[in-house]
């Protein structure tokens, strides 16, 4: 979980910085399309020294829909992130937890009294702090409402993937591979259909590329040893790390967001405990 809440702060930061700091104008997906390539690349070798490649087309019917889910997010993701910046962007993520927590519950997976209160708790610093760090404007609104959008989709998407990663004898490396495959059914034909392929790309595009594909391995292994509530539990640790980058870039510091970002920490500490 500890990978997890690191891989999303460093994503969110080093795709903040590429898309807004240094102008890249490589496109969402793009972008996305190449992830999701590296991570096919890396679960195709695990599986063919397993010899698990062998069974790709089982079950694929299974992560249609999450695929589909996921090329949508990401590139959405992509598209906010030209309006907000990475803090606002990370703390308007962490309302996936909610999400996630009232998709499980709906799915007949409700946490107990106590781990409600935390993923409430924690609800609230997010908006707290969110609040308080989002910038005035029409394009920051229209950036707000994008990630809003995405987080609800991701709070659906991690809730059906978890159920697929443990409802079949397949291992994470397979799924990712049926994942990924899917994603660039649809991906690829959409891209070559673009006359600007492979422009706009710097070092930075490059390393949120290997950061998306690692979070997607991160993200799949935290749904099948754990469930989709903890998974969003730990990306909402990574606020704190966002937000601190954010103070020390810009050597101011705000006492509201500061003062959610704690909240927030008291938050996944109690659900912790409990």
């Amino acid at each position: 979980m500890a990978a997890v809440a690191l891989q999303n702060s460093a994503f969110v930061i080093v795709r903040a910085l590429s898309r807004n700091t240094f102008g890249d104008e490589y496109s969402p997906l793009e972008a996305q399309v190449a992830t999701e390539a590296v991570k096919l690349c890396v679960c195709a070798l695990v599986c063919a020294r397993s010899g698990e490649l062998g069974r790709t087309a089982r079950g694929i019917r299974d992560v249609l829909s999450p695929a589909g889910v996921y090329l949508l997010m990401n590139i959405m993701s992509y598209m906010a992130l030209r309006s907000v910046d990475a803090s606002t962007f990370a703390l308007i993520s962490q309302l996936k937890l909610m999400a996630t927590a009232l998709f499980a519950a709906a799915s007949g997976r409700a946490a107990g009294a106590r781990r409600w209160l935390a993923i409430l708790v924690v609800t609230l610093g997010v908006l707290l702090a969110a609040g308080r760090a989002a910038p005035p404007g029409s394009a920051a609104r229209a950036g707000a409402c994008l990630a809003l959008v995405e987080v609800g989709l991701a709070g659906a998407s991690s809730v059906a993937f978890e159920s697929v990663l443990k409802r079949g004898d397949e291992s994470v490396w397979l799924r990712n591979v049926q994942l990924s495959c899917c994603t660039l059914l649809v991906g690829v034909p959409a891209l070559l259909v673009r006359e600007s392929v492979g422009r706009g790309w710097t070092a930075l595009g490059g390393a949120c590329v290997l950061l998306g594909a690692a979070g997607g391995l991160l993200v799949a292994l935290s749904l099948k040893h754990a469930c989709a509530v903890s998974k969003s539990m730990a990306t909402a640790c990574s606020l704190v790390i966002t937000t601190c980058f954010q103070f020390a870039s810009s050597g101011k510091v705000d006492a509201v967001a500061a003062c959610g970002c704690a909240v927030c920490c008291v938050g996944v500490l109690q659900y912790a405990i409990n």
